[in-house]
């Protein structure tokens, strides 16, 4: 079982700061949101190319989810549930 503090709408970065270098999202991995039933909505920023096998499983509130034309692959079970 998973723990995490997601709750409500959360927006997915387009880029992300690591060792102080600027990182273009460019995927959600897999079962990157597993299980977080406190998320509603979320909102994914153009330049997000893939989402992974059962990346939103499992998600019992989820709502709405905003993917931009640049998504080309979409993995098997990425929103069962």
């Amino acid at each position: 079982m998973l723990v995490n503090d997601y709750q409500g709408d959360i927006p997915i970065p387009a880029q992300i700061i690591v060792d102080g270098q600027s990182i273009r999202v460019v995927g959600i991995a897999q079962e990157a949101f597993y299980g977080c039933d406190d998320v509603t909505g979320v909102t994914l920023p153009d330049g997000i190319k893939i989402i992974e096998r059962s990346a939103f499983e499992s998600m019992s509130r989820l709502r709405e989810i905003l993917i931009p034309d640049s998504v080309k692959y979409i993995g098997e079970s990425a929103f069962a549930d």
